[in-house]
């Protein structure tokens, strides 16, 4: 039963030490995708921000053309030509309004970027305690509790053997034995687990 746990790729790889916890924290601020979208969203409300003072200044329309008569009825065929201007009023319009609203909005980003940041590092952090001491659980069993577990279960099977103990303590050492067993497998998941929260609140696979 060790022998196969210990070699299952869902156990920790305890030659390998864990990556530092402030990278971790750096790589997802990068790469969430929740804070990537806060981000594209600043950027569009900066980009609209351009385009609302853009609209300030005047913006006139230069119309030119020809127009021909061929045959009117009481003249000769005539040719005309005309030059235009078209002006939108009043001729600076300041965009208040979006302008404030655009305001507004970058305020909001900016305190939802920040806040998402927060929330993202909590989750990183939690996790990876979390990890920390899944791996640490398992680690104390590999190394003390399964072979000390073992050892009981065999020796009250050989006293058993050989007279020195009776059928109830050897099978409440057994009993015993596979209890811890399935501690040992409950703490392998709690550690797949905590791997598991721990890439998710990086944003992506270690």
């Amino acid at each position: 039963f060790q022998l196969r746990a210990e070699t299952h790729e869902l156990l920790p790889n305890f030659s390998e030490e864990l990556p530092n916890l402030d990278s971790l924290v750096t790589e997802a601020l990068k790469t969430r995708l929740d804070i990537k979208a806060i981000r594209q969203s600043i950027a569009v409300n900066e980009a609209q921000s351009r385009v609302a003072l853009g609209n300030i200044f005047p913006n006139p329309q230069l119309n030119a053309g020809s127009s021909y008569s061929g045959n009117p009825p009481d003249g000769p065929a005539t040719r005309g030509y005309f030059i235009g201007v078209t002006q939108e009023i009043p001729v600076l319009n300041f965009q208040q309004g979006d302008r404030a609203r655009l305001r507004a909005v970058k305020i909001q980003l900016n305190r939802e970027l920040e806040s998402t940041k927060n929330v993202v590092t909590e989750e990183v952090v939690s996790s990876y305690q979390q990890l920390v001491a899944a791996r640490e659980r398992v680690g104390l069993f590999q190394e003390k509790i399964l072979p000390a577990s073992e050892n009981v279960a065999r020796m009250a099977r050989r006293g058993y053997e050989v007279g020195q103990s009776d059928i109830t303590s050897t099978l409440a050492a057994q009993q015993s034995n596979v209890q811890t067993k399935a501690a040992y497998l409950e703490a392998v998941r709690s550690y797949q687990q905590a791997l598991t929260d721990l890439e998710q609140a990086i944003g992506h696979p270690l």
